[in-house]
C-alpha cells in the first residue's frame, strides 16, 4: 500500500536520478537553451498552420489537458487513507486484524494496478520519457514526437530504458525496477490473486527469464511507488528548473525548426495565479504576455 514511510524512503533516490538526467540533457544540448523547450512542452500542432499563427507551440496542449483527468484520479488514489482504514476496522468489536489488513490489501492492490497501468500506458508519460532519452544523448529536440507504439514493453525497453543504460544514468535502474509488463498484463486480464502476503501472477511463464510467479507485498509496493514517484519527481524538477533558469537569465533565444530554422526568444514572466492565489511563472513567447 502507499505509505508516507515508503515515499520518504524512495523520493530522494528518484529526485537525484532526475537531477542527474536533467543536467546531462542540458550538457548535451544541440542548440543553446534547448532544454527550455522540454520544460515548456514544445510541440507541433498541424491544425494551426497559417500565416498568422505558428504551429510550433509551448504549453500543455490538448494532450496535456486531457491528461489532467488521469492525474486527478491519481491524486484521489494517493489521498485515500488505506492505513487509516485498517486502524478503524481494528477498533471494531471482535475484529480480526489479519483479515482486516487482507480485505484492505485486496482493494488497494486492484486500485494500485489500475494506477500503475494508467502511468505506463499514458502517451503523455511515454512521450516525456522518450524526449528525455533523446535529449540525454544529444539528439535535437523533437517537436513532432507523437509515437504510437504497438508494443509498449519494447518501446519502453529499447527507446527509453536502454538509452539511459548506455549513459549509465540512475534513472535506468529506477525504470528497470518499476516497469513490469507482466503486472500490467495481469491486471488487464484479471490474472492475479492475493494469498500468503503475496500477489500471485497467473500469467507466469517458466520459460521467460523475467516472469515471476508471485511478488511480495513489499516488492509490489516499491514498484507502484517508484512508478508514481517517477512522474511526481519529473514534474517537481521541471518546475524547479524553470525557476532556476529563469532567475539566472529570464530572456533566452531558442532554435525553432520553422521555415528552414529560425531563432526566437522565450521570456520568463508571470503567467497567472495557482489555485492558492500565488503567482506562478512560465517561459512564454512575447505574444503571451
Amino acid at each position: 500500500m502507499i505509505t508516507k514511510a515508503n515515499f520518504t524512503k524512495f523520493e530522494p533516490i528518484v529526485l537525484s536520478a532526475i537531477d542527474e538526467l536533467f543536467e546531462v540533457c542540458i550538457k548535451n544540448e544541440c542548440h543553446p537553451n534547448e532544454f527550455l523547450i522540454f520544460l515548456e512542452n514544445g510541440h507541433y500542432d498541424n491544425t494551426i498552420s497559417n500565416q498568422l499563427f505558428s504551429p510550433f507551440l509551448i504549453g500543455q496542449g490538448l494532450a496535456g489537458a486531457k491528461d489532467g483527468d488521469r492525474m486527478s484520479f491519481v491524486e484521489f488514489y494517493l489521498d485515500f487513507p488505506f492505513e487509516q482504514r485498517i486502524i478503524e476496522l481494528n477498533k471494531e468489536p471482535n475484529s480480526n486484524s489479519l483479515q482486516n489488513e487482507f480485505d484492505v490489501r485486496i482493494i488497494s492492490t486492484s486500485i494500485s494496478m489500475m494506477v500503475y497501468t494508467h502511468f505506463w500506458e499514458s502517451k503523455v508519460f511515454q512521450r516525456t520519457l522518450r524526449l528525455l532519452a533523446k535529449l540525454s544523448i544529444g539528439e535535437e529536440y523533437d517537436w513532432h514526437l507523437n509515437d504510437q507504439p504497438k508494443e509498449v514493453y519494447f518501446y519502453i525497453r529499447d527507446k527509453i530504458r536502454n538509452i539511459f543504460k548506455e549513459n549509465n544514468l540512475m534513472i535506468y535502474d529506477i525504470i528497470k525496477s518499476a516497469y513490469r509488463s507482466q503486472i500490467r498484463d495481469a491486471f488487464a486480464h484479471s490474472d492475479y490473486f492475493i494469498s500468503d502476503r503475496k500477489i500471485y501472477l497467473e500469467n507466469f511463464s517458466p520459460t521467460l527469464e523475467h516472469s515471476k510467479q508471485f511478488i511480495s507485498y513489499d516488492e509490489f509496493d516499491e514498484i507502484i511507488i517508484k512508478t508514481i514517484l517517477l512522474h511526481h519527481c519529473i514534474v517537481t524538477k521541471i518546475d524547479e528548473y524553470r525557476h532556476k533558469l529563469g532567475l539566472e537569465k529570464p530572456d533566452r533565444e531558442i532554435y525553432v525548426p520553422e521555415n528552414g530554422g529560425t531563432i526566437k526568444t522565450l521570456h520568463y514572466r508571470k503567467a497567472g495565479h495557482d489555485k492558492n492565489g500565488n503567482d506562478f511563472y512560465r517561459w512564454l513567447w512575447p505574444n503571451q504576455f
